[in-house]
């Protein structure tokens, strides 16, 4: 009994307009495997990535300034988070740990050091915008890890300047 999938699939079963699965990306399908000049065994190039111009507003852009708005906040989340999670580990520490005197020290210490910290978050989260407007294909939380890690270093300079405290 034939049907008439089996009798338009022609010799072998196989439907002539069907590419099988195992054809890779780049090889079009077609033609006899084992000679060197087949179609099946040329390569098809790559198409041109195409980037996007920012110096240009047309209809079609519309709907991404939504997304990248976003990815700024989402950035700057990221690089508060890149300063919160070593300060709250810290906290932690100094409470958990030592006698009360040395406690009591340790955390004087800390809040001391707030003003830097919030100083160096400020320039770090001016980083972050500079670097997600240069390059938008990183990560919102590479771009902050980088941004805290630049705008750290960018403040101890600036400190160092500003109280003529030596860097060493």
């Amino acid at each position: 009994m034939t049907t008439a999938r089996s009798a338009a699939a022609g010799p072998g079963g196989q439907d002539p307009t069907v590419v099988p699965r195992s054809t890779p990306p780049g090889v079009i399908a077609g033609g006899s495997r084992g000679s060197a000049g087949s179609p099946a065994n040329r390569y098809a190039p790559p198409r041109e990535r195409q980037w996007p111009d920012r110096g240009r507003e047309d209809e079609s852009s519309e709907g991404t300034h939504e997304a990248a708005d976003q990815r700024y906040w989402v950035t700057a989340l990221w690089t508060v988070t890149w300063y919160a999670v070593p300060l709250a580990l810290a906290a932690m520490w100094i409470m958990l740990g030592g006698a009360g005197d040395q406690r009591g020290s340790a955390l004087g210490s800390l809040r001391g050091a707030l003003p830097t910290a919030a100083g160096s978050l400020l320039i770090s989260l001016l980083m972050a915008a500079m670097l997600r407007w240069a390059g938008r294909t990183w990560r919102p939380i590479w771009v902050g890890f980088a941004a805290a890690a630049v705008g750290a270093g960018v403040a101890t300079v600036v400190f160092s300047a500003i109280t003529g405290q030596s860097l060493s």
